[in-house]
């Protein structure tokens, strides 16, 4: 290992409870020149892409951690990576753990004062180019985790995989994710500080599934195209506050039904 992560910092990646992955992941100074750390539990192999030529990262650990130095030079190395899957599939992407914090530390103190207007601009899954690479933005509040991870087909569900940093004392967890594309389904998986870890929807989420299907879906609001066209028109020839309007209530409590066993009341569902 190199010297940079402790072991008390392994432990803490390797159980998904790591506050801040990108500074153990991505790409470092090392006394030898520049080390690439890789943890993807499920790939079968790791190689690292440089002015098109490959290179295969060895395993160092039996979770699914690989490493490689790469020689001294002035900057940092511009690479990507390219998985291989047990099915022999690959996945050729940019390192989610090279990008600097896509949440400027303005949006981050007005979220702190509770004048973030407009959060879900900053929260939940944005479409988004860092660096001039395109993929996702994932942001969500959570203060108390211990960790959080964005979880979805993309990876398998496993938490272990794309695990989010804390930004600051905001509270907000936050992971650029590139190269991937509108209609990933996702989740975050939050492990907290006692037991174990659950799934959670987006509550900033621009899409999600239909019930009875929970999981949030990366959508790009820009992209729809409304329909709604003839509605306005006839909005903006009336006044709202002047004009009728009708109001519906429905009083759950009201709804029970006589069955063998006696009266009993409906369900929502039933509802």
């Amino acid at each position: 290992m190199t010297p940079f992560a402790t072991a008390a910092e392994m432990k803490s990646l390797l159980e998904a409870r790591c506050a801040d992955p990108h500074s153990i992941l991505g790409c470092h100074r090392h006394s030898d020149g520049w080390v690439v750390r890789v943890f993807r539990p499920w790939a079968s192999r790791v190689e690292i892409i440089i002015d098109q030529e490959a290179t295969d990262l060895p395993r160092v650990h039996d979770t699914g951690l690989f490493e490689i130095v790469l020689p001294e030079a002035d900057r940092k190395p511009d690479y990507r990576l390219r998985f291989t899957w047990p099915d022999g599939e690959t996945t050729t992407r940019a390192d989610a753990y090279t990008f600097w914090p896509q949440i400027s530390e303005h949006d981050q103190h007005l979220w702190n004062e509770g004048r973030l207007d407009q959060a879900y601009h900053t929260l939940g899954a944005r479409v988004w180019t860092a660096d001039g690479v395109a993929g996702v933005r994932f942001a969500v509040w959570a203060p108390n985790a211990a960790g959080v991870s964005v979880v979805g087909d993309f990876n398998g569900w496993d938490g272990r995989a794309d695990q989010m940093r804390i930004l600051g004392s905001s509270g907000i967890w936050e992971l650029f994710v590139p190269g991937l594309p509108v209609g990933e389904l996702y989740k975050y998986e939050i492990r907290p500080r006692q037991g174990p870890p659950f799934l959670k929807a987006d509550p900033f989420a621009q899409k999600r599934q239909m019930r009875p299907n929970t999981a949030s879906v990366v959508a790009d609001p820009s992209a729809y195209v409304w329909g709604d066209g003839e509605w306005m028109t006839l909005r903006s020839e009336r006044n709202g506050l002047a004009s009728p309007i009708s109001v519906y209530e429905v009083h759950a409590g009201s709804w029970r039904r006589q069955g063998e066993a006696g009266e009993y009341w409906l369900s929502y569902r039933e509802l």
